[in-house]
């Protein structure tokens, strides 16, 4: 749905951003980026979506429409050795149209049968998402040598081309609005994703991991997170 159009997306980010610098105490992602061929990573930055891509107006220049629904920041440079930090978008920074009811902000449940979300407070308002092997919204995108690519976030290194072979958590950045716990409901979810979060207001850093018994992806809280590997997807891959 929402991926195969983020090729262009992400060439007119890097293209007409360039460098981006977000408001301070916005927090940021800070972490190592690799490719997987082995070309040096020149830049990163962060993508964000309205899950139902319907056109809304931008807060502010660090966050950038490229598309109706589709924003993405300007890059950050990465150091030679593959470092690099990259500020998180403040709250004014955000365009309306990414936030969504809290009880409806996770692609990945709609159409599960006899699967739903609850949140409470019912209220509250949470960054649309969405996670596959083919990247995640929020979620980041790179500038290499050999192109754009969406990435993946992991805390051990990553074979891209056997996502779900990964042992560990796949990192992501949710923005709430204010303070709010949300969990899936319904035997549906079993089996094909299961939901338990606690945020925070502003930014947290969550994880999703993948049950290989039940065949099932598994989101939950990651304030325990470890240094941050971002891995530049193949070309093949990019959506």
């Amino acid at each position: 749905m929402v991926r195969h159009r983020w090729v262009v997306v992400i060439c007119a980010c890097a293209l007409l951003v360039g460098c981006s610098e977000s408001s301070p105490g916005a927090g940021a992602i800070v972490g190592t980026a690799v490719e997987a061929s082995g070309a040096p990573v020149l830049g990163v930055g962060l993508t964000l979506v309205d899950l139902d891509l319907v056109q809304t107006s931008v807060g502010a220049a660090e966050v950038i429409e490229i598309g109706p629904g589709q924003y993405a920041t300007g890059t950050v440079p990465v150091a030679a050795d593959g470092s690099f930090r990259l500020p998180l978008p403040a709250a004014a920074e955000l365009p309306a149209g990414v936030l969504a009811p809290a009880d409806d902000f996770l692609y990945n449940v709609r159409g599960v049968a006899d699967c739903d979300l609850t949140a409470d407070p019912v209220d509250a308002r949470v960054s649309g998402h969405w996670f596959d092997d083919k990247g995640t919204y929020p979620g980041l995108y790179g500038v290499s040598a050999a192109g754009l690519a969406l990435a993946l976030v992991t805390e051990t290194p990553l074979d891209p081309g056997n996502v779900y072979a990964h042992a560990g958590r796949f990192l992501v950045w949710l923005y709430a609005d204010r303070p709010v716990a949300i969990a899936t409901v319904g035997a549906g979810c079993v089996g094909n994703v299961v939901v338990d979060v606690a945020l925070s207001s502003g930014w947290n850093v969550a994880a999703w991991t993948f049950d290989a018994a039940l065949d099932q992806l598994v989101l939950g809280d990651a304030a325990d997170a470890g240094d941050a590997i971002v891995t530049l997807l193949p070309q093949a891959s990019t959506p």
